[in-house]
């Protein structure tokens, strides 16, 4: 085989592993980032279905938190009524947070089905009660499972002095962990700094 054909058949072969690896990270990049949902009504996301709000009420400004495409947690100003009932504005909170982002450039943390059982405040803990269906869980990686938490976390320690931990249940239970990966056996403390940490 002559040196013209060795290089040229090199470089078939270069040319046909970087294609894919090319392929191999499109198809990575495009399962672990999930679509933005359009967001959805009360009634779908809030198990007891029950209004927290007067909608004649006045609104309050709140920080949520979503991983932007750097997979840093970036705020984001939305409101809420101001309910008299902390519960019921930290449970407002939760149900943006489950509804996703409405900005460009950050992602939504938790798949369509999650909904929110129940949000109880005792003693600066924060119970955040998710139903997930198997389904809904199913596809979810560590480091989704990570940020879900994480944004779930910051948007409700940032705002309410009330809040000192958050403790996260699935189906009315303690478990080990939401989809497998992050253990949230422990009330987690509110962090200091970046929310990104």
């Amino acid at each position: 085989m002559s040196d013209r054909r060795r290089v040229r058949a090199s470089l078939r072969i270069w040319v046909s592993l970087a294609l894919i690896l090319v392929a191999a990270v499109t198809f990575f990049v495009t399962r672990s980032t999930p679509p933005r949902p359009v967001a959805r009504p009360v009634d779908e996301v809030y198990l007891p279905g029950y209004a927290l709000y007067s909608e004649s009420a006045e609104r309050m400004p709140v920080q949520l938190f979503f991983p932007g495409v750097d997979l840093n947690l970036k705020a984001e100003n939305r409101e809420i009524y101001r309910s008299d009932d902390a519960a019921d504005r930290l449970r407002q909170v939760v149900l943006l947070v489950l509804g996703g982002p409405g900005s460009d450039g950050l992602l939504t943390v938790f798949n369509d089905g999650v909904r929110l059982r129940e949000v109880y405040l005792y003693e600066g803990t924060v119970y955040v009660d998710l139903d997930i269906p198997e389904k809904a869980a199913s596809p979810t990686g560590a480091l989704m499972e990570h940020l879900a938490v994480r944004s779930v976390e910051a948007s409700l320690v940032r705002g309410f002095p009330e809040v000192e931990r958050v403790r996260i249940l699935r189906n009315g239970r303690e478990v080990e962990t939401l989809f497998g990966h992050i253990d949230v056996r422990r009330p987690r403390p509110l962090f200091a700094g970046s929310p990104a940490g």
